[in-house]
């Protein structure tokens, strides 16, 4: 996978409204546009390996890539990974192979092949759905909620917690509702055979989960809870209003004379071409929304009007001049 370092000496930067109509960005989108929705990769830890959609390869995942239908993770042993997808999160644990099945604005649909995942589904606007496959039937999540999901491949077995929120099991001839509070354990997959069980005590694995929830309920006033990487913004920089830019977002320790579009790489992400994936642990809102500008001394970003379903940009960057 080819990857390009930009820094200002190299190019010179021109801000561009392009790539997305704002602040009228959900008008933009035409029949056959690619996704505007992504599930970024907001949190790694140890081993973690990516399979891109159309390739046969494992690489290094890495921090702010962009996730989307048909691309795969697996974590090796003692790793941990997080996909942010705004209003849910998706969290791995150790030996988990997970697969992003499908992911539209409206839906998202994982594979889970073995391991284990929770989901935190914080908003489910009407129309919107979220479902998770297992060797043994389908899960839809049908409300807000806190979620685990176990497999076993070699006892041909799925446990699932639901902490809150409710699940209805399809698949094999079964159509049943689990809710908040109960666990149930589901074997084989012609006919498959639900038995419920005491919901296991949490682990180390759910109080880390638990730890990364509180950074997405954190109230945020300026950009919607459906914006990929909101719940970085606060902890990394400061709000200020503009009068002639409305709501504006500076970095917090950049260097002296830092500009955007310098720490990072760009990386060519199907469906859309050349992505800009950002070294900063922040950096993923303030490059795929909104726009960058330079006010008075520094460049803030300017996330424009909350918008009820925001679009995805790969980068929102023209570069000209240089060799």
């Amino acid at each position: 996978m080819e990857q390009t370092r930009v820094g200002r000496s190299a190019w010179q930067i021109v801000l561009v409204g392009l790539l997305v109509c704002w602040p009228a960005a959900r008008m933009c989108a035409d029949q056959g546009d690619p996704p505007n929705r992504v599930a970024r990769i907001s949190y790694l830890r140890g081993t973690v390996s990516l399979e891109p959609a159309g390739e046969n390869q494992w690489s290094q995942a890495s921090l702010n890539y962009p996730m989307t239908t048909n691309d795969r993770l697996y974590t090796d042993q003692g790793a941990r990974v997080e996909l942010d997808a705004g209003s849910s999160a998706v969290r791995l644990s150790e030996t988990t192979d997970l697969t992003v099945a499908d992911l539209t604005g409206t839906f998202m649909q994982l594979g889970l092949a073995q391991g284990t995942i929770r989901v935190s589904v914080y908003e489910l606007p009407p129309g919107n759905s979220i479902e998770v496959d297992t060797p043994n039937g389908a899960l839809t999540l049908m409300q807000p909620g806190y979620y685990r999901v176990d497999t076993y491949p070699n006892d041909n077995a799925t446990l699932l917690s639901v902490y809150s929120g409710s699940v209805q099991l399809s698949g094999g001839g079964l159509s049943q509702t689990v809710s908040g509070g109960q666990a149930v354990k589901l074997t084989g997959s012609g006919p498959i055979q639900v038995g419920y069980v005491s919901t296991p005590a949490p682990d180390s694995f759910d109080l880390w989960c638990a730890e990364r929830d509180r950074l997405f309920t954190a109230p945020e006033p300026y950009v919607s809870r459906d914006m990929d990487g909101y719940e970085d913004l606060n902890a990394n920089g400061t709000w200020t209003v503009s009068a002639q830019y409305g709501p504006v977002w500076y970095p917090n320790s950049v260097p002296v004379g830092w500009v955007p579009y310098t720490y990072g790489q760009w990386d060519w992400v199907e469906p859309w071409g050349w992505t800009w994936v950002s070294e900063e642990p922040w950096g993923f809102a303030p490059f795929h929304y909104g726009r960058w500008a330079y006010i008075g001394t520094s460049w803030g970003w300017v996330p424009g009007p909350i918008v009820v379903e925001p679009y995805y940009a790969p980068a929102l960057v023209a570069f000209v001049g240089g060799p």
